[in-house]
């Protein structure tokens, strides 16, 4: 892993192994997922390379422009389902934690 500025750069290898962990992670917590929710821009590449690993098929987007949920695009999201959602940095997941709360689908977010 490079470091500029403060911004850490890792190599496609790089990249790959830590899908490989989250996966493993996620096979390991025995939890089971209908479908994987990546978060538009970054998470795009990482919710694929999930669904590979984890032979999820499902794979939607939620668009999202200046850190808003853009709730036209939003796909529709079965009440029984249970989502793995995706992004690519941490620090927002209680932004979507907050932004499907109260709803009857279960999420789990990586």
């Amino acid at each position: 892993m490079q470091e500029i500025e403060g911004e850490q750069f890792c190599s496609w290898q790089e990249i790959e192994r830590l899908i490989k962990k989250i996966a493993a992670q996620v096979r390991k917590s025995d939890a089971r997922y209908d479908c994987i929710l990546g978060i538009t821009k970054c998470g795009i590449v990482p919710a694929r390379l999930l669904s590979r690993e984890l032979n999820i098929d499902a794979v939607q987007l939620v668009s999202v422009r200046d850190k808003t949920v853009i709730k036209s695009e939003m796909p529709v999201l079965g009440a029984s389902k249970r989502y793995l959602v995706i992004d690519d940095i941490y620090d927002t997941c209680t932004r979507w934690r907050t932004r499907w709360q109260g709803s009857t689908s279960t999420f789990a977010f990586a």
